[in-house]
């Protein structure tokens, strides 16, 4: 059992890894471009990615509460969500 969860562990790492290396391959390319706006805007981009997942996580996660609270709680990460998202229209 604890080999399968080591296995488990070890493939959530290397998938987190990879990602991080293909991110900074991407971000070393457009540095060594000098191409600074581009590199500006991949991050921001992928900022403005990890917002949007994080509230997608978080909607719906007080609905074990008073329905006024979480009906306002979504209502506000909604707000959150077309903020972020339209700040990505504007670059």
């Amino acid at each position: 059992m604890r080999d399968l969860e080591d296995e488990e562990r070890i493939k959530a790492y290397m998938k987190a890894k990879m990602t991080h290396i293909k991110m900074y391959n991407k971000c070393m390319n457009l540095v060594d471009g000098l191409d600074v706006e581009k590199f500006d805007k991949l991050v921001r981009a992928d900022e403005r990615d990890a917002m949007i997942q994080t509230i997608n996580e978080l909607m719906g996660s007080e609905h074990d509460r008073n329905p006024i609270f979480s009906d306002g709680y979504d209502h506000a990460l909604r707000h959150l969500y077309q903020f972020v998202e339209a700040r990505g229209n504007h670059d």
